[in-house]
């Protein structure tokens, strides 16, 4: 009988992780977590993307549940575009102050920034 994880135990003993975690202090992981996080970007050729001017265009708007939830896309790169939500209650006044948040993927440009914020 072939069993799956026997061979990648085997393997995994064979060969090592190249980048497996190991730190014993706070700069040995910050050391790790940076050195890791470039062999990441080169293997997923994050650093091979193209910078593009960002750009936002709305798709539809359509009313669920007391809130219009807005499909809106941006352009994460030349011919790259993402689509993500916007909900906005009902009710909601042009200058009303209210508490905020949105959530939406991270854009490949700004790989650095925070994914989630709220005001």
């Amino acid at each position: 009988m072939y069993i799956t994880i026997d061979n990648m135990v085997k393997r995994y003993k064979t060969h090592q992780r190249q980048n497996a975690f190991s730190a014993n202090s706070q700069e040995e992981f910050y050391n790790w977590r940076d050195e890791t996080r470039e062999v990441l970007i080169n293997l997923l050729g994050m650093d091979k993307i193209k910078v593009c001017e960002i750009e936002v265009k709305e798709v539809s708007r359509e009313k669920v549940d007391g809130f219009y939830r807005d499909k809106l896309i941006l352009k994460t790169e030349e011919d790259v575009w993402m689509p993500f939500y916007v909900l906005i209650p009902e009710d909601y006044k042009d200058g009303e102050k209210r508490p905020w948040h949105y959530c939406m993927p991270r854009s490949w440009q700004w790989w650095k920034a925070v994914y989630c914020r709220q005001g």
